[in-house]
């Protein structure tokens, strides 16, 4: 099988499982929500953000590197196998250490022993890490994506197992350390097969692998704390149990995002480093990646913004209502935030990372000032979240001028051109789905009572058929090249 066949293969599979296992994530988080406490999600939201930052440096952009390599030797493999392991005994060490410190800081006494349980992940890692790296390498993608949907289904029985029969916030961590188990053993045993590891470790052989990553892993760092700052401070300001409300509606915001970005992410990045040495083709094939996102994001996340109310209370259960104005706020900052994604596909074809790093300095930097004066200042958790919507939209233009016009020679109106079409629609899908939710929101809507007697399933099935009807209308009006331009693909496809 070629190249071109083994990568077509390759988007396939990872589309398949990216699909699965959001939508498993979807269908977990409105079951166990029924069984867990909003303070359980909360604390779980700063677990999981500390050792996301920790987690960066369990091997420091050595295996980007050695994917990127073609000539590793059994040697290095050796090494970095040892090496990957050194730097994660290193950093389960600092967990432990770090733990109480952070459960002083947030006044949560029970963070230090979900911190610790938790990091425990990182040393199962390091067990098939480098397995799974060899199988990326050799573009084993169906073996990779089929081990992903199995974990994913058996973490899923677990944490509704566990939450029903009542275990609280351990149902969120016990099924990850048993897929970890899974995981270690599924990829350290296939990857023997191929490879197998031996006492041998000489870092000169590998240093030119942390050259190569550090670079990368120092961005990808700053980048993390800079997105996940507004929930590192509303947990400080405002306690876990709104935090868990605030995360709530951030994780729905994101779920189209997660599901589209890597999709076009695998596909758009080959393409354009293809076509690197035509500017002209590089930016008409930029533009219209901007305006598929357009097409996909902008009328979910405008769907989510009337329907919140209705989604919220469906699917993840009454208790978690406050999380709909979160959920509504940040479909605007989602909005934004999806235009900006696909750059990092520009920057990898052009090998322009200093120009990302420079972008992250600029988000760091203003990310947790944002956060901390709409706190202080408003002292509401919706502030933070208009803070984010603010932030956002100014990165907007500030993105397009630092990365997007450099790299493409896009304009800024050939940029915002690209987006508008797509937002015109969705708004306008909006504001004909808001004269449904007016009449069937079991609430009032902007101090308007239903006439009729409020239900959220009429609500939600009925806004949606409405919604998706006057979308496809709009969009067939406003937008039609794109239509026929997904047409020309799915039939030479």
């Amino acid at each position: 099988m070629g190249y071109r066949k083994e990568a077509v293969n390759g988007v396939k599979w990872n589309t398949v499982a990216k699909i699965v296992t959001e939508a498993v994530a979807v269908a977990q988080l409105a079951i166990v929500a029924r069984f867990i406490d909003k303070a359980d999600f909360g604390s779980m939201s700063i677990v999981h953000v500390v050792l996301g930052m920790v987690g960066m440096f369990t091997d420091l952009g050595m295996y980007a590197a050695m994917i990127h390599k073609q000539d590793t030797t059994q040697d290095q493999y050796n090494s970095l196998y040892w090496m990957n392991w050194a730097l994660s005994v290193a950093c389960f060490l600092i967990v432990c250490v770090a733990a109480w410190p952070v459960a002083k800081f947030y006044g949560e006494a029970r963070l230090t022993g979900l911190i610790i349980l938790t990091g425990t992940q990182i040393l199962l890692l390091a067990f098939g890490k480098v397995f799974y790296t060899i199988k990326q390498k050799n573009l084993e993608f169906a073996f990779i994506s089929q081990v992903r949907i199995l974990l994913c289904l058996v973490g899923f029985a677990l944490t509704v197992l566990f939450a029903v029969l009542g275990f609280g916030v351990y149902a969120l961590i016990l099924p990850g350390i048993v897929t970890g188990v899974i995981n270690a053993l599924v990829f350290s045993l296939a990857g023997r097969k191929q490879f197998r590891i031996r006492w041998h470790f000489n870092f000169a052989e590998i240093k030119d692998y942390f050259k190569i990553g550090l670079y990368d892993t120092g961005a990808q760092l700053l980048d993390y704390v800079s997105y996940k700052i507004d929930v590192l401070l509303v947990g400080r300001f405002f306690g876990m149990e709104t935090l868990g409300l605030y995360n709530m509606g951030k994780e729905l915001a994101l779920k189209t995002m997660k599901i589209i970005s890597p999709i076009i992410n695998s596909v758009a990045t080959p393409i354009l480093a293809k076509l690197q040495d035509s500017a002209e083709a590089v930016k008409e094939n930029y533009l219209r990646i901007l305006r598929i996102v357009a097409l996909v994001n902008f009328p979910v996340l405008a769907a989510f913004f009337v329907f919140a109310d209705p989604v919220v209370v469906l699917f993840l259960s009454e208790k978690y209502q406050g999380a709909a104005p979160f959920l509504r706020i940040l479909c605007f900052w989602g909005m934004f935030a999806s235009v900006g994604n696909p750059a990092g596909n520009l920057v990898i074809a052009k090998g322009r990372t200093d120009l990302s790093f420079k972008w992250t300095i600029i988000r760091v930097c203003c990310a947790p000032l944002a956060v901390f004066i709409a706190a202080k200042c408003f002292g509401t958790p919706n502030s933070v979240a208009y803070s984010q919507v603010v932030l956002q939209l100014v990165f907007f233009f500030i993105y397009w001028r630092i990365l997007i016009y450099p790299l493409s020679g896009i304009t800024a109106g050939e940029y915002c051109g690209a987006l508008s079409r797509g937002f015109s629609c969705a708004v306008l899908s909006a504001l004909t789905a808001l004269v449904w939710h007016l009449f069937f929101a079991v609430t009032p809507v902007f101090g308007f009572a239903s006439p009729l007697p409020g239900n959220h399933w009429a609500d939600l099935i009925g806004g949606c058929v409405v919604f998706s009807g006057a979308y496809f209308a709009y969009s067939w009006l406003l937008n039609r090249e794109m239509y026929r331009f997904l047409g020309h693909v799915l039939k030479k496809g």
